[in-house]
């Protein structure tokens, strides 16, 4: 996969940041409510995870903290374990992993199981 090794693809550390500066702040196919909704609340509800995807009382408090005009990838091949630019805070499960720009070692997160599907 692309998270495994000590030499991981770049997509595993720029994806989204690649998404929102490219489709949101460049070219504008979608405004930012519309790719929040895209990446969180779709998959969220895609993958029956009723928990997530959404900032309620009662959801897991997965929360990025984007700034607009700064988000961009910066990993590459020879460098693929740069974080991305402009997303400086990050809380899984309301437990803060990436503060200030920088890995907190803390690693809230685990394996999730999609809600039963109805027929």
């Amino acid at each position: 996969g692309i998270f495994v090794g000590a030499h991981p693809h770049p997509r595993a550390r720029g994806t989204f940041a690649a998404y929102l500066a490219t489709y949101v702040r460049e070219r504008g196919d979608l405004d930012w409510p519309a790719a929040v909704q895209h990446l969180a609340t779709s998959a969220a509800d895609v993958f029956a995870l009723g928990d997530r995807g959404r900032l309620r009382p009662g959801a897991v408090a997965d929360i990025a903290l984007v700034d607009p005009a700064a988000v961009r990838e910066a990993a590459t091949y020879e460098d693929p374990l740069v974080l991305a630019e402009g997303i400086d805070d990050v809380l899984v499960a309301g437990t803060p992993v990436l503060a200030g720009g920088r890995l907190t070692g803390a690693l809230p997160g685990g394996g999730l199981r999609a809600a039963p599907r109805r027929p």
